[in-house]
C-alpha cells in the first residue's frame, strides 16, 4: 500500500481509515465512513488517494461544501510535497459565479450560469476573451502563459490567489483554473461540479476528465442529500411573475404581458382552504393550457429570457421558463404543492429523492470515500444517496474519552404543545445553573430563532449573550467568529443546522455546547410527504425523512464543543425526549453519554 501521509504519526483510528480507503480502492467499492472530528479524515483520504490515482492515471476529486475545507486539503498537499517531494498538479475551484471578475454578485446561480454563457457566446466578456489566442478556446494566450509561469511559485494555488492573478493578468480566473484542471491528480471542487447534472457534464467535458477515471471524495457527506435536494428544487412565485411583466415592459417583450398575467391568475386559482396544499402536474399544466399552448409558452419565454438576460444579466422571464420547464417533467422522486403567506402564492416543485443525482456518480465512479464526522447511521446515507458495492464503516474518537462529559438531561422539552411560558423559564433555568457551573464559554443550540430568542429573555446568568444572526452574510459571520476567540466567558446562542453549527472550528473555547431541544422538521406538506416517501421507498419513513436529520443536526452542533486531543467539554442534551431509544440510540455510543436529573453535579464533578 502506497502512503504519502503528511505527518510524522498516525493515529490508531486513522490508521484504520487508511486501510479501508485502500482496500476500497483496489476492489473498486464505495467507502461510506463515519469518521469523528480530529481524526485527520482529509490527511487519511489524500495520502492513500493520491499515489494511488498517480499509479492508475486516475483523477482524484476532493468535494466539499465548505471554503475551509479547500484550505485544509490544501494544507495536506503542501504538508506531503514538504514530506515526500512529491509534485502533486492541483486545481482549486468553487462556483463560477464566485470566481468571476465581471460584477454579478446580485444574480442567482442559475442566471449567472446563463448570463455567462452569452456572454461568452458574443466575445463580450473581456476575461474570457484574453486566456485563449484570437479564434481559439484551447490554445491560451501569451497572458495566460504568464499567469502559468507566475503561479509555479504559488503552488497549489488558492481559489483568491487565482482570483488575484486573474486581476493582474485580467483573465478569467475559472477557466484558468479548468485548463490547470486538464492534468490535475487532484481537483478540489463543490459538490456542485459533480453532482449537478447539466454542471458536471460541461465541466467534465472541458477538462477531459470521465466518471469511470474518477476518485471521489466526499468531505462533510451528510449535507450531499439536502444540497442535492435544493439543487433539483424550483419555486413559482407571484413576486417572480410581477417583476416577469416589469421587465418584458421595459426590454421590448410587452406581447408575453397576457400570457404572465394568465400564469398569475393560474396560480392564484390553485390556493386551497389551508396555507399549502399538493398540485397534480396535469392540474396545472391543464390550468395554463386553457388559454395559451404550455409548450409554446415555454419555447417563448425561454427565448425572451435569453435575450432579457444578455442586456440586463438577470431575467425573471428565463426563471419562469425554467420553472415550467421542471414542473413538466413526469416527477419521480418530487413532490408538487401550493403555499400561501400573507405577502404572496408560491407553486413548489421539491425534490425528495437526491438519488436521482447522487446514485449515477456513485454508480459509475472509479470508488469513492463519502466521510462525515456525523455520518450515523451509515445506513442512512447509503439509501437515501443509491450508493451501489458500499462498505460501511464506524470509527472511534480519536481524543481521550475522558474529556467528555456528556449528559442527557430529561428535566423540561420544547415540544410543541409543553411550549409556553413556564416551560421557557423552566429552560432558561435549567440553562443558566449549568452555564453558571461551567468554568468558561458555552454555547446554546436551539430549534429555531424564535425559541431561541423567547427563552434566552429568561437566562439570569452573569456570563455575556451573544447571539448569532440568520442574516450574516459570509464576511460578518467570519467576523464575528474572529472576535469571538477574544471574548471569555460569554454564551454563544446560536440554532442547531444554522451558521455556528457546523464548519465553526475554535479549540478549547467552548467549555460546555447545551443542545435545548430537538430541531425537528416542521410538520408541514414536504416533510409529510418526503416521510411518506421514504416510508414506501424503504420502510423507514419517520427514520430517514424526521428523527435521523434531527439528530445529525444535533450531533453536528455538539461537535463545537471537543475539537482537539487537549480539549476538555460539556455536551447537555437537554429535553425528555433524549431518553426514547429511537433519538438516544443515534448518540454515538464511544460518548458514554448519562442520563441524569443532576447536570450540575455532574458537572460540578467533571471540572474538578
Amino acid at each position: 500500500m502506497d502512503i504519502l501521509f503528511p505527518h510524522e504519526v498516525i493515529r490508531s483510528s486513522q490508521s484504520e481509515l487508511i486501510t479501508d480507503i485502500s482496500a476500497a480502492l483496489q476492489e473498486r467499492k464505495n467507502l461510506l465512513a463515519h469518521a469523528p472530528t480530529g481524526l485527520g479524515k482529509t490527511a487519511a483520504a489524500l495520502s492513500v488517494a493520491l499515489p494511488f490515482a498517480m499509479k492508475h492515471n486516475l483523477t482524484v476529486f476532493f468535494l466539499t461544501n465548505r471554503h475551509t475545507q479547500h484550505q485544509i486539503a490544501l494544507d495536506t498537499v503542501r504538508a506531503i510535497k514538504k514530506k515526500h517531494g512529491t509534485q502533486v498538479v492541483v486545481a482549486d475551484i468553487i462556483g463560477k459565479k464566485w470566481m468571476c471578475l465581471q460584477q454579478v454578485a446580485e444574480l442567482y446561480d442559475s442566471e449567472f450560469s446563463e448570463y455567462c454563457k452569452g456572454l461568452r457566446e458574443h466575445s463580450k466578456c473581456e476575461f474570457f476573451t484574453k486566456l485563449y489566442k484570437k479564434n481559439s478556446t484551447t490554445d491560451l494566450s501569451v497572458d495566460a502563459h504568464k499567469a502559468l509561469m507566475d503561479s509555479k511559485a504559488y503552488e497549489p494555488l488558492t481559489v483568491e490567489q487565482t482570483k488575484a492573478l486573474g486581476m493582474q493578468h485580467s483573465i478569467c480566473p475559472y477557466y484558468f483554473t479548468t485548463e490547470k484542471a486538464k492534468n490535475a491528480h487532484l481537483i478540489i471542487a463543490d459538490y456542485h461540479n459533480v453532482f449537478h447534472p447539466s454542471v458536471q457534464q460541461t465541466f467534465f467535458a472541458r477538462i477531459g476528465k470521465s466518471m469511470d477515471k474518477s476518485i471521489i471524495i466526499v468531505d462533510e457527506a451528510h449535507n450531499l442529500a439536502d444540497r442535492i435536494r435544493n439543487v433539483m428544487s424550483k419555486k413559482l412565485s407571484g413576486s417572480m411573475i410581477k417583476q416577469a411583466v416589469s421587465e418584458s415592459k421595459k426590454f421590448g417583450h410587452a406581447n408575453l404581458i397576457p400570457a404572465l398575467q394568465h400564469i398569475q391568475n393560474v396560480l392564484l386559482s390553485l390556493r386551497g382552504k389551508t396555507y399549502e396544499r399538493t398540485v397534480t402536474r396535469q392540474e396545472f399544466v391543464r390550468a395554463i393550457d386553457f388559454q395559451v399552448s404550455y409548450a409554446k409558452l415555454c419555447e417563448e419565454l425561454e427565448a425572451a429570457g435569453e435575450d432579457i438576460r444578455i442586456k440586463n444579466k438577470r431575467s425573471y422571464v428565463a426563471s419562469i421558463a425554467e420553472f415550467l420547464d421542471s414542473w413538466d417533467d413526469d416527477g419521480s422522486g418530487f413532490v408538487r404543492y401550493v403555499t400561501e403567506t400573507k405577502e404572496q402564492t408560491t407553486l413548489n416543485y421539491s425534490c425528495l429523492d437526491p438519488e436521482i443525482l447522487s446514485a449515477p456518480v456513485f454508480t459509475d465512479a472509479y470508488a469513492s470515500v463519502i466521510m462525515s464526522g456525523t455520518l450515523l447511521p451509515t445506513q442512512l446515507y447509503r439509501d437515501i444517496l443509491g450508493v451501489p458495492r458500499g462498505i460501511e464503516k464506524i470509527y472511534s474518537n480519536p481524543f481521550p474519552p475522558e474529556h467528555r462529559c456528556a449528559l442527557v438531561a430529561p428535566e423540561t422539552t420544547t415540544r410543541f404543545e409543553a411550549r409556553n411560558e413556564t416551560m421557557y423559564r423552566q429552560i432558561a433555568a435549567a440553562c443558566t445553573r449549568m452555564i453558571d457551573t461551567v468554568p468558561g464559554n458555552c454555547a446554546l443550540f436551539f430549534p429555531s430563532y424564535d425559541l431561541r430568542d423567547t427563552i434566552c429573555r429568561f437566562i439570569t446568568s452573569n456570563k455575556k449573550q451573544l447571539h448569532e444572526s440568520s442574516q450574516w452574510s459570509a464576511v460578518e459571520k467570519t467576523t464575528f467568529i474572529d472576535d469571538l476567540k477574544k471574548q471569555s466567558n460569554v454564551i454563544v446562542c446560536a440554532v442547531a443546522a444554522a451558521n455556528l453549527s457546523e464548519g465553526v472550528d475554535l479549540p478549547g473555547f467552548f467549555k460546555a455546547v447545551i443542545i435545548v431541544g430537538l430541531p425537528l422538521a416542521r410538520p408541514d406538506l414536504k416533510t409529510k410527504a418526503l416521510i411518506d416517501y421514504y416510508e414506501q421507498k424503504f420502510r423507514a419513513g419517520w427514520d430517514y425523512g424526521y428523527i435521523f436529520p434531527a439528530m445529525t443536526k444535533c450531533l453536528q452542533a455538539a461537535g463545537r464543543c471537543i475539537r482537539s486531543e487537549k480539549d476538555k467539554g460539556v455536551i447537555v442534551f437537554l429535553d425528555t425526549r433524549f431518553i426514547q431509544p429511537k433519538y438516544y440510540q443515534c448518540i454515538p455510543q464511544d460518548w458514554n453519554v448519562r442520563v441524569t436529573k443532576d447536570c450540575v453535579g455532574k458537572i460540578k464533578e467533571f471540572f474538578g
